[in-house]
């Protein structure tokens, strides 16, 4: 549908520009995510790996007070943060879509 072209298939404008808007917020979503995971991987779980006692879960708490513990998960958290606002955002962009392509018949006559 996004490079399909002006072929008529849906007349209305604002819905074929719907459907184009989705499929980009899907790209969007999957950057966010990459990186959220990347960071997660390259940060947050070696700084836990070394820290935290797995086995018996005690956290060694002389690392919960440096400056890379906060360092390391402001930038989690505020990442977290973004993500959750990036599938938030996706969510009504869906159900506003989902409305859109609901009213009126297929080819967006109505």
């Amino acid at each position: 549908m996004t490079g399909s072209g002006n072929i008529g298939v849906i007349r209305d404008f604002e819905k074929r520009k719907s459907i184009v808007d989705y499929h980009t917020g899907i790209d969007g979503l999957r950057f966010v995510e990459e990186h959220f995971d990347r960071y997660f991987n390259d940060f947050v779980l070696p700084f836990i790996i070394q820290k935290v006692n797995c086995f018996d879960g005690i956290i060694l708490f002389d690392y919960c007070t440096s400056d890379e513990f906060y360092n390391i998960f402001s930038v989690y958290f505020s990442m977290f943060k973004q993500r959750d606002k990036a599938y938030r955002d996706f969510l009504e962009m869906s159900i506003e879509l989902k409305e859109r392509l609901n009213a009126g018949d297929e080819l967006g006559d109505k």
